[in-house]
């Protein structure tokens, strides 16, 4: 990639429907825990109380999801763009922004629940946190960091491209840049 160039990585609206779906389907079998607990306990699961606090976990989950992916469906800006200054992330619910070459550390992938996330380890990671405005993004970016050692966390489902050509391209990119 040549000065004042730029590969832009569209959101995929037809894994983003998909997940959409899936979302608002466990969330209304949530909904049916909460409001029938009775009618989902078995030999094994005896408490009522236990199915209706996770079908209470459910919607909050699900329900969170749900929102995220119903605002991605409409939103029509590219999931990933990368350029000679960085990299700017619109791909997940508590998205980066932009992030420069000179604050990425190193870029690793992390496998979660059998999804591919693309993480960006920076150098600054309380700065990306202090981005989010909302005090719950703020929380969700704070557990990331604790639990996998970055504050940047890219879903590749989201992104219409191939995981590993998509890897490959960020760490070349990187590996560009951090020389210069």
């Amino acid at each position: 990639m040549s000065a004042n160039q730029q590969i832009e990585f569209k959101l995929s609206k037809s894994k983003i429907i998909l997940m959409f779906f899936g979302c608002l389907i466990f969330c209304i079998f949530s909904i049916f825990f909460i409001l029938n607990p009775d009618k989902f306990t078995s030999w094994r699961h005896s408490s009522s109380t236990m199915v209706f606090i996770v079908g209470i976990l459910g919607v909050a989950f699900f329900g969170i999801c749900l929102l995220f992916y119903a605002k991605k469906m409409f939103d029509n800006t590219p999931g990933l763009i990368v350029n000679d200054k960085g990299i700017y992330d619109n791909a997940s619910g508590i998205s980066a922004g932009f992030i420069p070459w000179q604050d990425i550390e190193e870029i690793k992938e992390t496998i979660v629940v059998n999804q591919s996330f693309i993480n960006i380890v920076v150098k600054n990671p309380d700065e990306y946190i202090k981005r989010q405005k909302n005090i719950f993004k703020r929380k969700l970016v704070q557990m990331n960091y604790n639990s996998f050692g970055t504050v940047i966390g890219i879903p590749s489902v989201v992104i219409n491209s191939d995981f590993n050509e998509l890897k490959r391209i960020l760490e070349q990119e990187f590996e560009k840049h951090k020389k210069s």
